[in-house]
């Protein structure tokens, strides 16, 4: 079973699961004229309803690639994570009207045991449930599927409360269920506000998951004459569908035939264990079988890593016939001044090397912190 078929097995679970407790729910609502049962019931058919909607966006997202789409349709669960948000928003909007009436308009309610016990055992089955979506959210790294495990966990605390708030309606004649309503609007609110902040940082294009870009750098420094790996840029197409390029450091001494052949084998093999289409392999050469040229490059990382803004030190080549030093240097997002620091890491490796002409290519943390 692959992760999408995984995302829909669990999602058609959640879906019988919510609906068959959320029925429940309304019944007793009904027969208990309670309103936050009622609210409570139709958090339930929501989350059903968004359940469904997970399960088109999967179906959709696994279409193959065509001639408008050449990296398929996987970032169409963007799109369904947007309406999820917005569906969650309404029904918080929904109960928040809800509980205005029931402070204006509070009705007393009365549980009987049977139903208290009925509604416990709903917080068990929902405890279950989140349990269930957390775990497959780790595995296939759905973003529908944490917001669900969070949606089922929530639902369940208040319905413990809901049981609570009964007991004490019982005892005392206190009439809590508008307090209960607003409690559950305001917990629709903020699961809406969750994921619309998750989904708008997907869709700006946010860093892949940093174990993925590790794996990559690992798989391809595993590779022989590859000296390093560096500017490791992902695109994410959906879920399972990773788009990006690499810089290799190879020996200066490697002939064209033999790079080919290695760019070759490793965009294979990162393929196959990564699942990453790398379309870019770029080259940096190094100068290993020159003792000076090396010193130079210890003596300036040396002299760069001393700022603390500066995170990395590669792409070093020294051209002694035009008397050029150059390489890359890669600036932590915590730099205010790029332009700053980089005039004062020139001026300073320029101190040290004053016959050479020295030039430093800025470069973003993309795949460092």
């Amino acid at each position: 079973m692959n992760k999408h078929q995984e995302i829909i097995k669990v999602s058609w679970i959640t879906i019988i699961v919510n609906i068959a407790l959320s029925t429940i729910k309304l019944i007793l609502a009904i027969h208990t004229n309670s309103l936050s049962l009622q609210a409570d019931a139709i958090n339930g058919f929501t989350d059903g309803v968004l359940n469904l909607v997970t399960i088109i966006g999967i179906t959709f997202s696994v279409k193959q690639a065509d001639e408008k789409h050449p990296f398929g349709y996987g970032r169409f669960e963007y799109l369904t994570d947007a309406i999820v948000s917005l569906l969650i928003l309404f029904a918080g909007y929904e109960v928040m009207l809800e509980s205005i009436h029931a402070f204006k308009h509070p009705v007393a309610t009365y549980y009987e045991a049977f139903t208290l016990w009925i509604l416990f055992g709903s917080v068990l089955v929902k405890m279950w449930l989140g349990n269930h979506e957390k775990k497959a959210a780790r595995h296939t790294n759905s973003t529908s599927l944490k917001a669900a495990s969070v949606e089922s966990y929530v639902g369940g605390v208040i319905t413990f409360v809901i049981i609570m708030s009964a007991l004490i309606e019982n005892q005392t004649n206190i009439i809590l269920e508008p307090y209960l309503t607003l409690l559950i609007s305001l917990e629709l609110f903020y699961l809406g506000f969750l994921l619309v902040k998750q989904t708008i940082s997907d869709l700006l294009g946010q860093r892949v998951d940093k174990q993925l870009i590790h794996q990559v750098k690992e798989t391809v420094c595993e590779m022989d004459g590859v000296l390093g790996v560096y500017d490791v840029i992902l695109h994410s197409y959906g879920l399972e569908r990773y788009v990006g390029s690499i810089h290799i450091e190879v020996d200066e001494q490697m002939s064209m035939k033999e790079l080919d052949t290695l760019e070759r084998a490793i965009a294979k093999k990162v393929y196959e264990e990564n699942d990453v289409m790398l379309t870019g392999i770029s080259i940096y050469c190094l100068d290993t079988h020159n003792p000076q040229h090396m010193q130079m490059y210890e003596t300036i990382k040396k002299e760069v890593l001393q700022h603390h803004e500066a995170l990395q030190v590669h792409g070093f080549y020294v051209n002694d016939m035009l008397k050029k030093i150059s390489f890359d240097v890669v600036m932590s997002f915590s730099c205010h001044d790029q332009n700053g620091l980089h005039q004062a890491l020139l001026q300073n490796v320029q101190k040290i090397y004053p016959d050479y002409q020295i030039e430093i290519q800025m470069d973003l943390d993309v795949d460092i912190s």
